[in-house]
């Protein structure tokens, strides 16, 4: 796709300072993402939480060469972890139970998925101070604090490379229809299928591109073999989890609501329902009237310069409808959880893009309320992402205590690290028979 520059910049700005402010716009998001890794090493602990006791028991079974590819593929809450899984068998095996490692695995998703994320920004808009807007949109919410419980977590390395594989997918399907760029869009939405539930969604947002861009059938048969392929090995042998899942005839109001809650979590202020349910319809607004100007739109390349923002909007969209019935059953405020911020921020990661590719074609319909919707979107996502400050600490923080009073004998409050007291004392009775335990290895050893 050939990007047609019409810069929607004023003119009093001449092309060198232009190039500047688009530069200096996305170093700043990349100091985003230096800023979250400072954030990362000065405030973790590695007192592991809830599901990631879970991979205690890999690390036994690893340690005592009992395990099997089949404690790797197991379902575990209806997601298949196999490669985060595998990625922490390794890390193990290299550096024990590092928690900070697990991190900073995410952190190097994270950064993968920016850099195709700029490549991609780089092709469909041309104004250089648009395509910094774009990327620093993308950024900011990408590393935003918001999501503190896939950034405090090791656990939640699938989540991280599902925003990686979404990425690397869009942009081989939205680049020159070759075979190279088509096995990179499949090994893109295969990794992240295989790390968590949601990069299955992967395959049918995918067809956005895939359909609008002149790729050939041959090829375009080869990724719907390939999402045949996936979903079938995926749910073979598959157990769901009943819990929270709701009929979709009996509860269409429930879901609404739920989706709603679920796509503004990036936005909400002090978690206040209606600031996310309000940042979402309006965001669905948008998107309504972006569509209608693409599909007037005489101009294939308009279109196609939209396609891959579609793309991640499409995502979002979807996913908020899966989680809405699989979730909705355990209630509304479910919808708010952090992590979930990892897969609405494209929304508006999309919103954002197309606007941005839109305004440089000077096809934007009513500028100035775009931008100041737009800056109203930024001041929200700079508070909720305070918001995920906060919680971040008090997490950690939370943990750590948790930590020390374990290794110091005192079991009384092991329900804010796991569940399960039983089982809790069985995961570290494990972990202790191969390593050093991060809470002491009395519990585990205690009747």
């Amino acid at each position: 796709m050939t990007v047609v520059r019409n810069d929607a910049v004023p003119r009093r700005l001449s092309s060198q300072t232009r190039e500047r402010v688009g530069a200096a716009l996305m170093a700043v998001s990349f100091v985003l993402t230096g800023l979250l890794g400072l954030r990362i090493l000065q405030h973790w602990s590695g007192v592991p939480f809830w599901d990631e006791w879970e991979w205690a028991h890999l690390s036994y079974l690893a340690r005592t060469s009992g395990l099997t590819i089949g404690d790797l593929w197991q379902v575990h809450n209806e997601h298949r972890n196999f490669i985060p899984n595998v990625a922490f068998v390794l890390i193990d095996r290299i550096a024990g139970w590092d928690i900070l490692l697990e991190l900073f695995a995410g952190l190097g998703a994270i950064i993968v998925a920016q850099v195709f994320l700029l490549l991609l920004v780089r092709k469909t808009i041309a104004s250089p101070v648009l395509r910094g807007a774009a990327f620093l949109v993308a950024s900011l919410l990408i590393t935003s604090p918001a999501q503190y419980e896939n950034f405090t977590m090791g656990f939640n390395l699938g989540w991280e490379i599902c925003t990686m594989g979404l990425v690397i997918a869009v942009y081989g399907l939205s680049a020159a229809p070759t075979w190279g760029n088509l096995a990179l869009a499949i090994a893109g939405a295969l990794v992240a299928s295989l790390s968590s539930g949601q990069g299955l969604l992967l395959w049918f947002c995918g067809l956005v591109p895939l359909i609008g861009f002149p790729w050939s059938l041959a090829k375009r048969v080869a990724w719907l073999l390939a999402a045949a392929a996936t979903f079938v090995t995926y749910f073979s042998s598959y157990v769901p989890n009943a819990a929270g899942h709701v009929s979709v005839l009996g509860n269409l109001g429930a879901m609404a609501v739920y989706a709603l809650m679920f796509l503004g979590v990036p936005f909400e202020y002090r978690y206040d329902v209606w600031t996310g349910i309000t940042s979402s319809v309006v965001a669905l607004a948008l998107i309504a009237a972006i569509l209608f100007v693409a599909i007037r739109a005489t101009s294939a390349e308009i279109v196609r310069a939209c396609l891959p923002w579609l793309a991640f909007i499409i995502y979002a969209l979807v996913a908020s409808v899966t989680v809405a019935q699989s979730r909705a059953g355990l209630g509304l405020l479910q919808a708010e959880s952090s992590r979930y911020v990892a897969i609405a921020m494209f929304l508006f990661i999309g919103l954002a893009g197309a606007i941005c590719a839109l305004a440089d074609r000077r096809k934007l319909p009513q500028p100035k309320i775009v931008l100041v919707l737009a800056a109203m979107y930024l001041a929200l996502g700079v508070v909720a992402g305070n918001d995920g400050v906060t919680m971040w600490t008090f997490w950690v923080d939370d943990r750590a205590l948790v930590g020390e009073q374990l290794r110091a004998g005192d079991d009384r409050h092991t329900s804010r690290i796991y569940p399960d007291r039983s089982r809790l004392k069985t995961l570290i009775k494990e972990v202790c028979a191969v390593s050093d335990s991060p809470v002491g290895c009395a519990v585990g050893t205690s009747t």
